[in-house]
């Protein structure tokens, strides 16, 4: 399980209001929507970890970007992702980092 499906995930438990829902969706387990949302969280933690200005609120603009239907492709929440949470140019290499860790 990836990263961006994890953030995925996370989009479409907010976006359909629960775990059942967001699995049935995306044709995963409730557990693994689960686990994935736990990921979600987990690369946020790790962007802020290694000096990224990642708050809550960002996360919920990246949920906000992900569900305005940036989740059909992995470019396009690829995208999404980097124009929220990336802030700085400094910041810019960690998110490479991490998305090459996601792939």
């Amino acid at each position: 399980m990836d990263r961006l499906l994890a953030l995925q995930a996370f989009a479409r438990v907010i976006e359909l209001g629960g775990f059942t829902k967001a699995g049935d969706s995306l044709q995963l387990s409730k557990t693994t929507v689960s686990d994935l949302v736990q990921r979600a969280v987990e690369l946020c933690r790790e962007l802020r970890n290694r000096g990224m200005t990642v708050t809550t609120a960002h996360a919920m603009d990246a949920v906000r970007a992900l569900r305005s239907g940036s989740i059909d492709s992995r470019q396009r929440t690829y995208l999404a992702l980097r124009c929220v949470l990336v802030g700085r140019p400094e910041e810019e290499e960690v998110f490479e980092e991490e998305r090459e860790c996601a792939e």
